[in-house]
């Protein structure tokens, strides 16, 4: 909880900071492209999370039903049985990918963006430069912080 407070406190003094040296205009659509891409990141952590965890949980089920429905296997029927529950968790980059795509909260992400867009274009301060910026400031936040994560692992 600690970190996600420190990490809005940060954003807000980057949105700020961008606008006190920018402008305000691209100070807004720096923050507001920002927020729009972790919103969508955090959605698809989110979305893949719980299919994972429902996938992972079915299969279980699945497996335990056929445990107890056939307590004397040879190895066929094991080997067998293994398929089987691979193919329960069905976890092909395809059928992921799909379900994924479908997420509820991820579809509220891509809204909110498309929102922000129009509601900055009626207002006339849209502003790409600054809206791609702030998309950008994420994604390289986002590979530092993978790297940091890298190397104190190894």
């Amino acid at each position: 909880m600690q970190k996600s407070i420190l990490g809005i406190v940060i954003f807000i003094l980057i949105g700020f900071g961008v606008s006190f040296l920018l402008g305000w205009v691209f100070g807004v659509n720096f923050s507001l492209g920002a927020l729009g891409f972790i919103f969508i990141v955090i959605a698809s952590f989110k979305g893949m999370q719980a299919k994972s965890k429902a996938k992972i949980k079915n299969a279980k089920d699945i497996a335990n039903l056929e445990a107890l429905s056939k307590n004397d296997l040879d190895k066929k029927d094991d080997k067998k049985q293994e398929k089987e529950l691979l193919k329960a968790l069905d976890t092909s980059k395809f059928s992921l990918g799909v379900e994924l795509s479908f997420s509820l909260f991820r579809i509220l992400a891509y809204i909110f963006i498309v929102a922000s867009i129009v509601i900055l274009q009626i207002f006339g301060i849209f502003h790409a430069v600054g809206y791609i910026a702030g998309i950008s400031f994420i994604v390289v936040i986002l590979i530092i912080a993978y790297i940091v994560k890298l190397s104190i692992k190894a």
